[in-house]
């Protein structure tokens, strides 16, 4: 199943790539980290705890990538910097920071969702990159936090149901966001 998310990732590196808008957004730079360090991974490079560190630099791009639209640049600089520092005191408690991770995913792509709302245009939502990218990241933070919390439960009481359950739904969500940020780069709003 990981082979087959290294597939997806490597197309959606390249789509990053081709498609303008999604080059404007700087895309690409997020796609060349996820494969790179996805890559690194598999190969048993780098162990799965770098993740951590990934998760807060993931974090921070996908708040910039959305505030840039909305804030002043003070602010954006203001935000980061907050989140950088809120990552670095969370980095040595995994399960806050994803939980964060998720939320802040969550708080900025309804964010995102109600902007689009609140002022339509001629453009059908369905036809702009950040209607994909945010469904994208909305799916993947609601099934990481139903598979984190239990996932402490599991682990002390039925590791087999947490390996072979749990995380096999949450690999098929990941890869299933994933081919929702593919379709969303193919699209040219």
């Amino acid at each position: 199943m990981y082979e087959i998310y290294l597939v997806i990732l490597f197309f959606c590196l390249v789509l990053s790539f081709i498609n303008e808008v999604a080059r404007c957004k700087y895309l690409g730079i997020y796609f060349i980290v996820v494969f790179i360090s996805e890559l690194l991974i598999y190969f048993e490079i780098l162990n799965r705890n770098n993740y951590d560190w990934l998760n807060v630099l993931y974090t921070v791009f996908f708040c910039w990538y959305y505030l840039i639209e909305f804030v002043k640049k003070s602010e954006l600089i203001f935000v980061t910097l907050i989140l950088l520092i809120v990552g670095y005191l969370f980095i040595n408690e995994r399960q806050n920071l994803v939980i964060i991770q998720a939320s802040v995913y969550i708080l900025v792509t309804a964010n995102w969702f109600y902007r689009q709302v609140k002022s339509t245009n001629e453009v059908p939502i369905y036809k702009k990159l950040n209607f994909w990218i945010s469904t994208s990241l909305l799916l993947w933070s609601c099934v990481y936090i139903f598979r984190i919390l239990p996932s402490y439960f599991f682990a002390h009481e039925d590791i087999n149901f947490l390996e072979n359950t749990i995380n096999i739904i949450y690999q098929s969500m990941v890869i299933l966001s994933y081919l929702i940020f593919l379709k969303g780069l193919c699209c040219k709003q």
